[in-house]
């Protein structure tokens, strides 16, 4: 999923590269964005999101689709914390990788998660119950000058969780009892990449140490790590 102003022509052709061994599809967002914030669509994009489901169904009747992976960049990786919220099937999603966004306060606050009666509205008014048992991997780099690392405010209106804290709170969601891990207390698994693993819930964020909002020089080795994700549903041990 592109991100804010993006189009998705120009992801298909690096990803179908890296995943020759999947379809690979990327949808574009009404007005070049998806419906989270303050962005200018309010276009329904989680009944969207079914319908290239449906249609891949029809155009390929031997995709496997309870096994669908998404890998989002910014704006993108918003419509992704959406639809693990609002997607009611907890075998679709295998696999989930938002990159350098955290889900925004109107989605988590109050320990719930939320969504919108109404696309049309801005206000998420609805507790959400997430039933994903994707796994998911959050990554993010400590300089991001677009969604800030710590939280905080993008654009005009937006406030962001940490990202950590985003990963934390879907590690809960998924089963997860004890404390965050400390920030402190990330394993580093490549040169300025930090691993937070969340064991059995199968949540990992990685920080990318110095990275801005493209990630920069770290981006190719990330780029490895997420393939190896999408195609083993973990951060591998050789990292």
């Amino acid at each position: 999923f592109h991100g804010n102003g993006g189009q998705a022509k120009n992801l298909i052709k690096g990803w179908s590269r890296r995943l020759k061994d999947h379809i690979v599809v990327a949808p574009q967002g009404y007005r070049r964005s998806w419906n989270i914030s303050d962005e200018s669509s309010r276009a329904p994009d989680t009944r969207y999101f079914r319908h290239i489901i449906r249609d891949l169904g029809t155009h390929y009747p031997r995709a496997r689709l309870s096994g669908v992976s998404m890998i989002g960049f910014s704006n993108g990786a918003g419509y992704i914390f959406r639809l693990l919220i609002e997607v009611d099937d907890p075998d679709m999603i295998s696999n989930a990788v938002p990159i350098v966004s955290s889900m925004v306060t109107e989605q988590y606050h109050d320990g719930t998660f939320w969504k919108r009666s109404d696309d049309g509205s801005a206000k998420y008014d609805t507790k959400g119950s997430p039933v994903t048992g994707s796994n998911i991997l959050t990554v993010h780099g400590t300089r991001d000058r677009i969604v800030p690392y710590q939280g905080g405010k993008r654009g005009r209106n937006a406030m962001h969780l940490s990202a950590q804290d985003t990963a934390y709170h879907w590690a809960q969601q998924k089963g997860f009892k004890g404390k965050k891990i400390p920030d402190e207390d990330g394993r580093e698994i490549s040169l300025g990449i930090i691993c937070y693993a969340y064991g059995p819930e199968n949540v990992t964020h990685l920080k990318v140490v110095g990275a801005g909002h493209d990630l920069g020089e770290k981006g190719r080795k990330v780029d490895e790590m997420i393939l190896d994700f999408i195609r083993e549903g973990k951060i591998q041990k050789k990292y």
